[in-house]
């Protein structure tokens, strides 16, 4: 879809991403020049990429970039993204506890050959986002914690921060915030579970400290975004199938400013904002 400035959507085209037996996509990612989309496929998991057209958006299915995850089986495979600087693409496995990485080229869209897999600090990890030095900041799920990571040139993952808990219950999606008007970068965990949202300080080295958590009863989060501004954060209640909008102070602290909307399609899955 296109995007118009009143918000309003045109369907421009759609593709399909069953290329070598994978199908159910599960999440997809744009690449920082905007030239590439990735998606990961659930089932017979692999990723799949596709050039953007630079005037109307369409995209177009690049060749033999496909992709296996560390096995060809169901390993649940949960977000796909690229780092800030685009040389790599990172896909968590919820099933395996396993995070996959790839080496990017940016010149012909193709990621390396074979996926880095390592290891995951905690298990099942879930959702991911980059602070702007690059580190990688991983949910877990199972014992609701956060875990940082640095990528070396080859795609490598050195643990920072291991496990840090929330307090909560079901670490799930990662939002974090790049406003230059803040101190610091944070860190806004939701947790679908007990229904908080935990805030956590990024420090220069890559590690993380739990500030505070919120609880969000009745709210029940499944996704999250922030506008490009980072001004204003978007929540998803999977229950009630409404969008609520809080704004986040200089200290992380996100409050709620409006009555939720309501109206969003039962079982969505994913959102964007801008």
């Amino acid at each position: 879809f296109s995007v118009a400035r009143n918000g309003n959507l045109t369907f421009v085209n759609r593709v399909t991403t069953a290329v070598k037996g994978g199908t159910l996509p599960k999440s997809v990612s744009i690449s920082p020049d905007g030239k590439y989309l990735y998606a990961v496929n659930g089932l017979h998991s692999n990723i799949v990429g596709f050039t953007i057209n630079a005037t109307t958006g369409a995209l177009t299915s690049i060749a033999n970039s496909s992709r296996p995850l560390s096995s060809g089986t169901f390993v649940e495979p949960c977000q796909i993204g690229f780092s800030p600087n685009g040389k790599f693409i990172v896909v968590t496995e919820i099933l395996t506890s396993k995070i996959d990485t790839w080496g990017f080229n940016s010149s012909t869209g193709l990621p390396t050959t074979v996926a880095k897999v390592q290891n995951s600090a905690g298990p099942q990890p879930f959702g991911f986002s980059f602070d702007k030095a690059g580190h990688l900041v991983v949910s877990e799920m199972t014992a609701s914690t956060v875990s940082t990571y640095s990528i070396s040139s080859n795609g490598t993952l050195t643990l920072i921060s291991n496990q840090v808990p929330d307090n909560g219950s079901q670490a799930c999606w990662v939002a974090i915030t790049n406003n230059k008007a803040f101190s610091q970068q944070y860190a806004l965990i939701s947790d679908t579970a007990s229904r908080t949202l935990s805030v956590y300080g990024l420090n220069s080295d890559g590690s993380v400290t739990l500030l505070h958590s919120l609880i969000l009863t009745p709210l029940s989060p499944t996704d999250e975004a922030l506008s490009i501004d980072n001004s204003f954060m978007y929540v998803r209640d999977g229950n009630a199938n409404e969008l609520s909008v809080w704004s986040i102070s200089s200290d992380g602290t996100p409050t709620q400013i409006d009555p939720p909307v309501a109206g969003l399609p039962t079982n969505g899955l994913g959102m964007a904002a801008r």
